[in-house]
């Protein structure tokens, strides 16, 4: 749900967007064993970046992404010392999330559902919130059609999502608007079952995503809006039948590496959009497409090895945006906090789902000579899905982690000297696989020739010294190749070849030697005379 600048935060300030509690009891299901441990990682991540209750970037405090936590605290559940300053910093500093700014006359509906589902979710009173009447600011912000609104001069921000959060805090509250605006959300669901972010111009007569020819599918949207409704389908029939169309578009719109893409300017994998998806899929029963989310929301934690420490050691339980987001990472740490921490507050709750492992890692190394100053390729199975693994090879650390499939492949650069290079594969339980690799750099073998001046039907014996035992030995005449081979057990390799009539001419004759690889060569000179 986020590309390098979030697009759904654009032009707003700590109000941002506005995205209720989400608190839908979990289904129970008797099947796969889940790891609650990733999970538990990245909730002590991100609890230990707040500072009086909140997270902050550098631009000051977030209580934006502060909500998102506490919706993903809400969901989790058991963690209530943890969500408890968390609860008083969202209701202590209302006016930062609703208005911009403390004093602020601006009016963002969004963030006023958000923090009313936040309240209610944890059994406070919504109408008074630090002195603020949540409920009867809201109901301000819906329009006589049940679309939401902003007040504000640099422009109206109301999408499908607050108006997601805005249905769910005004039904809970029984407001007289709730009926209205869940007519205008539902009327957001195009035909195939998505809904769209974006709402039609306000001038429209018909504001349906039917209707807007320009209408665009969108899974974080779709996702929200079932984490939303699922807790008002019971006794609903116009809700049941729109989460079920909605559900089953966004489970068919899951990857083969089980990861979910975002909207338009979204479109590749990412955490937040599979962590959604996984979240509300696996509240709504679909355990398979959920245990296949978090197995790839786990390829995108940190859980680095001691033994391949990177700029990330330390951050265990950060969750990347995305692959590149995670390597950027690994060189550079978190970077930018706003985006890892958005990425774990929505991801993290899909992480309940993740399998228990039971791989165990097998490495395959190149097999044979490799030449130096080439890319060698490393290739891991077995491994548990999604593990950090780290490659050692000679004194090179390489931090990498497993896909989904429990398989990685990690190109190497080799030395471009001769040499032998130990590797190591660690996975958490310790070395798994060690091998060596042999490189060969450039060189030039020795030649001794038994004569320089033959006969033709004379027999010339080469002695070649300098290679690697076992090496791949070509011996040519002119540009004819007369005898193939392999090093022996000192680097030596001897021909003897017999100067038939068919093979030379008399005159000047070059003798070359080429070893495995075309840089590992050398030649010499000989006369055949008649």
């Amino acid at each position: 749900m986020q590309s390098t600048t979030r697009r759904l935060g654009t032009a707003l300030t700590g109000a941002a967007l506005a995205l209720g509690a989400l608190a839908v009891t979990p289904s129970v299901h008797a099947a796969t064993a889940h790891d609650t441990v990733p999970l538990e990682q990245s909730i002590g991540w991100m609890t230990g970046r707040l500072t009086d209750g909140a997270l902050s970037t550098q631009y000051g405090a977030d209580y934006s992404t502060t909500g998102y936590l506490a919706e993903a605290l809400q969901s989790v559940g058991g963690h209530s010392t943890e969500l408890a300053p968390i609860l008083h910093a969202l209701e202590t500093h209302v006016d930062e999330q609703i208005h911009g700014f403390v004093g602020g006359t601006d009016v963002y509906a969004g963030s006023a559902a958000k923090l009313a589902a936040i309240v209610q979710t944890a059994g406070d009173d919504p109408t008074n919130v630090d002195g603020t009447d949540l409920i009867q600011v809201l109901e301000g912000q819906v329009g006589t059609t049940g679309r939401t609104f902003d007040t504000s001069p640099y422009g109206d921000f109301a999408n499908t999502i607050g108006q997601a959060y805005a249905v769910r805090a005004l039904t809970t509250a029984t407001s007289t608007k709730a009926a209205a605006a869940t007519d205008f959300l539902l009327d957001q669901q195009c035909p195939a079952g998505w809904f769209r972010l974006g709402f039609s111009a306000s001038s429209a007569t018909d504001q349906s995503c039917a209707a807007d020819a320009t209408s665009k599918p969108d899974p974080d949207a779709t996702s929200f809006v079932l984490l939303e409704l699922a807790p008002l389908a019971d006794g609903n029939a116009k809700i049941a039948r729109s989460i079920g169309r909605a559900e089953s578009w966004l489970a068919g719109r899951q990857r083969a590496d089980g990861s979910f893409g975002g909207g338009t300017s979204t479109e590749g994998s990412n955490a937040n959009s599979t962590g959604l998806a996984g979240w509300a899929l696996g509240q709504l029963g679909h355990t398979s497409v959920a245990e296949a989310a978090a197995t790839w929301l786990r390829t995108m934690q940190a859980h680095e090895l001691s033994s391949c420490p990177t700029a990330l050691s330390g951050q265990t339980g950060a969750l990347a945006y995305d692959a590149a987001a995670l390597a950027a990472g690994r060189t550079s740490g978190v970077s930018d906090s706003y985006q890892w921490q958005l990425a774990a507050a929505q991801a993290l709750p899909a992480l309940k789902w993740l399998p228990v492992a039971t791989g165990h890692a097998a490495l395959t190394g190149p097999r044979g000579f490799q030449p130096g100053g080439a890319r060698a390729t490393y290739r891991v199975a077995g491994a548990a899905p999604a593990e950090t693994l780290c490659l050692a090879v000679g004194s090179a650390k390489h931090a990498f982690t497993a896909g989904t499939d429990g398989a990685a492949a990690l190109g190497v650069s080799l030395p471009a000297a001769t040499t032998t290079l130990p590797f190591s594969l660690t996975t958490a339980g310790g070395v798994a696989a060690t091998g060596t690799t042999k490189v060969l750099g450039a060189a030039r073998p020795s030649i001794t020739l038994s004569r320089t001046r033959l006969a033709r039907g004379a027999t010339l014996t080469v002695r070649i010294s300098g290679l690697a035992a076992g090496e791949d030995v070509t011996l040519k005449l002119g540009k004819r190749v007369v005898r193939t081979g392999l090093a022996g057990g000192s680097g030596a390799f001897t021909a003897r070849v017999k100067l038939t009539r068919g093979l030379v001419k008399p005159g000047k004759v070059k003798v070359t030697v080429v070893g495995q690889f075309a840089n590992r060569t050398n030649a010499k000179t000989i006369r055949v005379v008649r």
